[in-house]
């Protein structure tokens, strides 16, 4: 691997690099200078480099290989994926040239063993690049560390201190790939999703299309609870009456211990709080359908209009039955909602027609295709 990685024309080489050097701007240069004089004097350091897409980060990796394989240097050129690598001269993938296992833990360990041909090639590389490094995880770095540590104690004294054995390492780092840090990230990722929420919370088609997804409940919670207290409409608390389900109750468990207390206290995804604050304008999501003669599914959003003592009073805000206030029976269900009362005083049916008319009839929904096959 070693006499392969030296097998280039000089003479390309060197051309390349002298047309490259001509082109490199003031900033390109003096990360170039830098570079090179580490490389010139073994200077073991770990550099990043930091850019958009665009700015000339590739570039640069370019005229530097050209420069030190022109002089017989062992340059190592990585990515984080085979797309990057095709940009690279000579390049691979930083699995494939430092063996990292695609399963890593804190133990990782890259399975180049010491007295190897790659071993070789890595322990007398004069640099190392490493193009798109937050691609990857922090457990795929401390793994080539450990290795380069190892590799380059066979040599010479390392010193622990030392990044990556003393070799002289370039990260390169997209701008775009990095999470900026905030005082506040909730706030910030509100500002972005619901910008200007005091001004538009009471119109329902600011909040269509749009959600803010959480890895925990916790997280979830925060996010509500900063909404809720954002807006400066009055506010009320809901409480839930949670007991055992009756059919439980009589089974082999004791339920004796199972109290309200440990009921109210059950925190689980897909599951409300015991306590529930909302104000209006507040945007909610029907998570469990119990009426089944609405067209309304799980998962559907709703702004809060009004709060009563017992009911919430929401107007839909997604899905095909947007601002929808008729009652609606599909297939069979008139007939079952009517028979499931003893007398025609027991029944009450809300209609509200398109011109908000109330009509003493509605339609019977069958779909005779069922019975096709009976």
């Amino acid at each position: 691997m070693l006499l392969w990685e030296l097998k280039y024309d000089i003479g390309l080489l060197i051309q390349e690099h002298d047309s490259n050097l001509l082109k490199l701007n003031e900033e390109q240069r003096v990360i170039y200078e830098k570079i090179v004089n580490c490389v010139c004097n073994k200077e073991g350091e770990c550099f990043f480099i930091y850019g958009f897409g665009g700015t000339g980060k590739t570039f640069l990796y370019r005229t530097l290989p050209a420069r030190l394989r022109s002089e017989r240097k062992i340059f190592i050129n990585v990515a984080s994926s085979g797309i990057a690598v095709l940009l690279l001269p000579g390049g691979k993938t930083a699995h494939s040239m430092f063996n990292i296992p695609i399963e890593s833990n804190e133990d990782t360990v890259c399975r180049v063993s010491k007295g190897s041909a790659k071993a070789e090639l890595i322990r007398c590389a004069d640099l190392i690049i490493w193009d798109k490094a937050p691609m990857i995880n922090k457990l795929a770095f401390e793994a080539l560390d450990r290795i380069l540590h190892d590799i380059m104690s066979s040599v010479s004294v390392v010193n622990n201190d030392l990044p990556f054995g003393g070799k002289i390492i370039i990260l390169g780092v997209p701008t775009n790939l990095l999470i900026d840090t905030s005082d506040n990230p909730v706030e910030d990722i509100i500002n972005v999703v619901y910008p200007n929420i005091v001004v538009n919370f009471e119109n329902p088609i600011f909040f269509q299309d749009k959600a803010i997804l959480a890895p925990t409940v916790e997280i979830v919670e925060e996010i509500n609870n900063y909404i809720v207290n954002f807006l400066s409409s009055e506010e009320k608390e809901y409480l839930s009456a949670n007991i055992i389900c009756g059919s439980d109750a009589y089974g082999d468990i004791d339920c004796s211990w199972i109290t309200t207390e440990f009921l109210n206290q059950i925190r689980c995804s897909g599951l409300p709080k015991h306590s529930v604050k909302l104000k209006k304008g507040v945007p909610i999501i029907l998570m469990i359908k119990i009426d089944p003669t609405s067209r309304l599914c799980n998962g559907t959003q709703l702004i809060v209009k009004d709060l009563g003592s017992n009911v919430i009073v929401a107007e839909v805000v997604s899905g095909s039955n947007i601002g929808d206030q008729r009652p609606v029976f599909f297939h069979g269900q008139l007939y079952v909602a009517v028979s499931r009362v003893r007398s025609r005083s027991g029944l009450k049916i809300l209609l509200l027609d398109e011109n908000l008319e109330f009509p003493n009839f509605t339609e019977n929904v069958v779909f005779t295709e069922v019975f096709d096959k009976i």
